[in-house]
């Protein structure tokens, strides 16, 4: 999983009693900045063959890394213990785009993904593209990067790189491809005329 992303997978045990249960869930670290799961899990009267019951694991990653690893713990005082490791891996991010902008300006939504407040900077390799030169956004939270383009910059064009960088957090930087949907017209064609 690259750096900023988030992925799911699904725990299943079997409910064995003829009862409504509430199963607590929650990892033997005691960290929830890793993964994350329901605090709570409901499983409705089994049958002779017990009922399948399916816990959602989150894996957002807060550092490089190649064994992250917890231990995922579903209990209930009347039908008992479930244990299953969670192993993750994170990756330097990936670069991601091409984001298009129409009418000369858009956004791109980033997430701070740490568990602290954090200054990110940003930073555009094409003189057309401008964006703001840096941003504090709170832990968790996701802050949109508005990005303008502006036609007829000397050395522009309609293609740039978006580059975010945390140094107080990780030697890793975002990338994001951009392209302006500004496209010229085709010299000498003329609208259609409607019949």
């Amino acid at each position: 999983m690259p750096l900023g992303g988030r992925e799911t997978q699904v725990f299943r045990f079997t409910h064995w009693l003829d009862e409504k249960v509430e199963y607590s869930c929650s990892f033997a670290s005691g960290a929830a900045a890793v993964f994350e799961c329901p605090p709570k899990v409901a499983a409705e009267p089994a049958g002779a063959s017990g009922r399948e019951v399916e816990v959602t694991v989150a894996f957002e990653p807060s550092t490089l890394g190649e064994n992250i690893r917890d231990m995922l713990i579903v209990s209930s005082p009347a039908a008992g213990m479930y244990q299953c490791p969670v192993v993750g891996r994170c990756m330097p991010p990936k670069p991601q785009g091409p984001i298009e902008f129409a009418g000369g300006a858009g956004k791109v939504d980033f997430k701070n993904v740490f568990s602290a407040d954090a200054d990110f900077i940003f930073a555009v390799d094409n003189p057309a593209f401008s964006v703001k030169p840096s941003e504090k956004i709170g832990t968790k939270k996701t802050a949109s990067i508005a990005v303008a383009w502006k036609e007829g910059v000397p050395g522009g064009s309609t293609a740039g790189k978006l580059t975010v960088a945390c140094p107080s957090q990780t030697q890793c930087t975002w990338v994001y491809y951009l392209s302006s949907a500004q496209r010229a017209a085709t010299p000498g064609a003329a609208p259609a005329k409607k019949k």
